[in-house]
């Protein structure tokens, strides 16, 4: 069997303060050329959400943090 397209998700949930939970997520499909190692590509493609994910995150917990230090 043959796999042509390849999804994948990552999200992650934090805790930006009591009762306000953010979850942010992204997926990506790709589509497979004969070559590729399905494997590999998944695992390229999962670490470049995580990453993509994780950076915003980031951005939006300092920016609630700037928020409240500044209210």
């Amino acid at each position: 069997m043959q796999i042509e397209t390849l999804e994948v998700y990552y999200d992650r949930k934090v805790q930006l303060d009591q009762f306000e939970p953010i979850t942010f997520g992204a997926t990506a499909t790709v589509t497979l050329e004969d070559e590729d190692d399905t494997d590999e590509v998944y695992a390229d493609v999962a670490r470049d959400l995580q990453d993509t994910v994780e950076r915003e995150l980031a951005r939006r917990v300092a920016t609630k943090k700037r928020e409240e230090r500044d209210n």
